[in-house]
C-alpha cells in the first residue's frame, strides 16, 4: 500500500497545476485509493483493463488482479512467463486441475487421472522453483472431474464455478453445501456404494524416481475438503519434501465410509504427521470432514453385512492423539478438529 500511495503522490504533484475542480485528481489521495481498491475488489466485467489508464491505477488494479490466481493445467505455460515484477503481487496460487471425464461411473480415479495430476504438480513446482523467496505465498491444490456431478450427485458441489452453474443466483459453491438432489426420489435413485466411494476415493500419485524441484517461495500449503478425494501419505510425502520454505499447512481430509478405510487413513495420518511434516512448519490446521447422510444411506441400503462395516461414528486412535501432542511442542499453533479425541491429546501431553 505504501508503494501505491507513493506513486499516487508523485503523480498528483506533477499534475497539480493542471487539475480542474471536480476532476478525479481533486480528490484526496487516500480517498482515490479507497475508491480504486473497492472497485478492484468488486471485479466488474472488464475491470482489469483499467490498469492501462495510468500508473496510479496500474499499481492498485494489478495488485488485486494478481493477488490470487486460479490456474488450470492449460494456464501453466503462460504462468511460467510471468515477469519478475509481476510475481511480487502474487500471494495465493490455486492449482485447480480439471481431470478427465468418467468413462463409466465406477472407473478408478487414480488410474485415469493420477498421471495428469502428477504432471500439473511437477510443472508448477518447476516454475516456482525459479522464484525467489520473499513475501508469503500460498499454494492450494485441487483436482475435480465435471462428471462427478453427472450421476447421483447433482447439487453436491462446493469447489469451483466450473462444477456448477452459479450464475443463476445460487449460493456460491465455495461456501454452499446443499442437500443432494438425489434425495428427491422422483428424480434420482439412491446412489450405490461404489458411486459414493468413487466420489470420495483415495488419490495415489506416482511421482516416480525423479524428485520434484525444490521450492523455497511457498510458505503455506492448503489441501481443502473441496477436493473430496483423500490424498494418500505417499502422494503428499514428495510434495512436502520439496517445499523447503513451508511454514503453514492446512489439511482437510474426508473420513472414510468403512471402518477399514478409517483405520488405514489413521495409519497414513500417523506417518504423515510424525515423519512427513517438514521441520520448518510452525502452524498446522487439520480438519476431518464427514457426511452423516451418506453413512445413513450406506447403512440402510447396502445390506446387513455391509451395515456393520459402515463407520457411523468416529473412534479416535489414541496413538494419533499422542503424535499430535508430541508435534505440538515444535509448533507455534496447532488446530485439529474431529480427527482425534482431546482426552488422548492431553493425556499424552501430561505424560510427556
Amino acid at each position: 500500500m505504501a508503494t501505491g500511495r507513493g506513486v499516487t503522490r508523485r503523480y498528483n504533484t506533477r499534475l497539480h497545476t493542471r487539475t480542474k475542480i471536480g476532476s478525479w485528481l481533486c480528490l484526496p489521495t487516500e480517498l482515490r485509493i479507497i475508491i480504486l481498491e473497492t472497485f478492484a475488489r468488486d471485479k466488474h466485467p472488464g475491470w482489469s483493463t483499467l490498469a492501462s489508464v495510468c500508473r496510479e491505477w496500474q499499481h492498485i488494479i494489478a495488485t488485486e488482479n494478481l493477488r490470487k490466481l486460479e490456474l488450470r493445467s492449460s494456464c501453466l505455460e503462460s504462468f511460467g512467463r510471468l515477469m519478475t515484477m509481476q510475481r511480487d503481487f502474487v500471494r495465493h496460487i490455486w492449482l485447480n486441475i480439471e481431470v478427465q471425464q468418467y468413462k463409466c461411473p465406477h472407473f478408478p480415479f487414480s488410474r485415469l487421472n493420477g498421471p495428469l495430476i502428477v504432471a500439473a504438480i511437477r510443472k508448477i513446482f518447476s516454475i516456482l522453483s525459479k522464484w525467489k523467496p520473499g513475501q508469503e505465498l500460498t499454494l492450494e491444490l485441487h483436482a475435480y472431474r465435471p462428471s462427478d456431478l453427472g450421476y447421483y450427485f447433482k447439487g453436491f458441489y462446493f469447489a469451483t464455478d466450473a462444477e456448477g452453474d452459479v450464475s443463476s443466483g445460487a449460493p456460491h459453491p465455495r461456501w454452499h453445501h446443499p442437500r443432494p438432489r438425489w434425495f428427491d426420489r422422483f428424480n434420482f435413485g439412491t446412489p450405490s456404494r461404489k458411486a459414493i466411494s468413487g466420489l470420495f476415493d483415495q488419490i495415489t500419485l506416482d511421482f516416480g524416481q525423479q524428485r520434484l524441484p525444490r521450492v523455497k517461495v511457498v510458505t503455506r500449503l492448503v489441501v481443502r475438503r473441496h477436493l473430496r478425494r483423500r490424498l494418500s501419505y505417499w502422494s503428499l510425502k514428495p510434495v512436502l519434501e520439496s517445499l523447503c520454505g513451508l511454514r503453514h499447512m492446512v489439511y482437510e481430509p474426508w473420513r472414510g465410509w468403512e471402518n477399514s478405510c478409517v483405520s488405514r487413513a489413521d495409519m497414513e495420518h500417523s506417518l504423515l504427521f510424525q515423519q512427513g511434516l517438514p521441520a520448518t512448519v510452525k502452524t498446522l490446521t487439520v480438519f476431518e470432514d464427514f457426511n452423516e447422510e451418506f453413512a445413513v444411506i450406506l447403512a440402510r441400503n447396502i445390506g446387513v453385512a455391509w451395515h456393520s462395516c459402515v463407520a457411523r461414528y468416529r473412534i479416535a486412535d489414541p496413538g494419533l492423539g499422542a503424535i499430535f501432542a508430541s508435534q505440538s511442542r515444535k509448533l507455534e499453533c496447532l488446530s485439529v478438529s474431529f480427527l482425534v479425541d482431546a482426552k488422548d491429546f492431553f493425556d499424552s501431553c501430561i505424560k510427556q
